[in-house]
């Protein structure tokens, strides 16, 4: 995340995980990414979670 941050002057990440991948969702939340919303990548596919942070909460 440093990298991204610092070297790619990036303001913001985000990640998208299916919302049974208790692991992901897990780190995702110790990393310090607060969920945004539920999306879908298409109008028939399952639901995803659309996490993200900020680089000021790096």
């Amino acid at each position: 995340m440093r990298d991204a941050i610092e070297r790619r002057k990036l303001s913001r990440l985000v990640a998208i995980v299916a919302p049974h991948n208790a692991a992901s969702v897990r780190l995702l939340r110790k990393l310090g990414f607060q969920l945004e919303k539920k999306i879908r990548l298409t109008p028939d596919d399952d639901d995803l979670l659309l996490f993200a942070i900020s680089s000021g909460a790096c």
